[in-house]
């Protein structure tokens, strides 16, 4: 008897949490919170995108080839960084093949605009004869540069990158690997990881994103410029009459109240500089 009353409870309280967690499940669904469980939408980058606005940390190291790459020199490029060890089997060997062929599946126009480097995490090893034999191996001779130099010069850059060097972990296969993508700005906008979504077509993808979006917002500077130009040379908005919705002609060549309204959007954009001066 009391087995029986038990059982009939125990089924009592799972029927009654069932039918909770449906209620529940109706409601979200209703009320349309379900679609937040997805978490944002996805960017533009196949890539994770890191947080917003940082740039490159500034350097200046030596390539494997002999001259000196500065990091303030290629500004108005896209610029791709990983970090790799000549003598690591794992990643590296896969990270620099995928480099190479992504800077196959560009344009020529469009290699023009972008900069491969490999910063060495481990000096001892990684010397000019021992980078060139790697970067050979793996299809990436000419395509992606190899920037070394002693322990003393690239600990600073690691720090700055927030990476861990081959050289501190004593494993040549034990080191910080991903690929960083920085738009011609310098800002970082996405990195990819072996085997995550580092793949030749992705890197390409993400390059070419970065490549558009910068000419995007450079053509958006050049008009609101050239839009500031001419409001600057003629003011006719200042001659707008905000209640009788007419705009006075004498020198303005025939604009209405709506270029009005967008010189007036173009002299705000000038801000305090024009009023400093005055």
């Amino acid at each position: 008897m009391r087995r029986s009353v038990f059982v009939s409870l125990l089924g009592c309280v799972v029927s009654l949490s069932l039918a909770a967690v449906l209620v529940v499940h109706f409601l979200l669904d209703r009320s349309g919170a379900s679609r937040f469980a997805t978490g944002p939408p996805p960017g533009p980058y196949r890539g994770s995108e890191p947080p917003t606005g940082i740039r490159a940390p500034q350097f200046s190291l030596k390539s494997y080839r002999g001259s000196v790459v500065e990091m303030r020199s290629l500004r108005g490029k896209v610029v791709l960084v990983t970090f790799l060890d000549t003598k690591c089997r794992t990643k590296c060997p896969l990270i620099a093949a995928d480099i190479g062929e992504a800077m196959r599946l560009l344009s020529p126009s469009e290699r023009l605009r972008v900069a491969a480097l490999a910063i060495s995490v481990e000096p001892r090893t990684d010397t000019p004869r021992s980078v060139r034999a790697f970067l050979k191996r793996r299809h990436a001779l000419g395509l992606l540069d190899f920037l070394i130099g002693s322990r003393r010069r690239l600990e600073p850059v690691w720090r700055d990158f927030y990476i861990l060097a081959a050289a501190q972990t004593g494993n040549a296969d034990i080191h910080s690997a991903d690929v960083r993508v920085f738009a011609r700005g310098g800002v970082w906008v996405s990195t990819l990881h072996v085997p995550v979504d580092l793949t030749p077509a992705n890197l390409a993808h993400d390059v070419r994103v970065a490549l558009a979006r910068e000419t995007e917002d450079s053509d958006r500077v050049r008009s609101r410029r050239a839009r500031m130009d001419w409001c600057e040379e003629a003011p006719f908005w200042r001659l707008a009459l905000p209640f009788s919705g007419q705009t006075k002609r004498s020198h303005n060549r025939g604009a209405g109240p709506a270029q009005a309204g967008r010189c007036q959007g173009a002299d705000r954009g000038r801000g305090g500089a024009s009023r400093r001066r005055r």
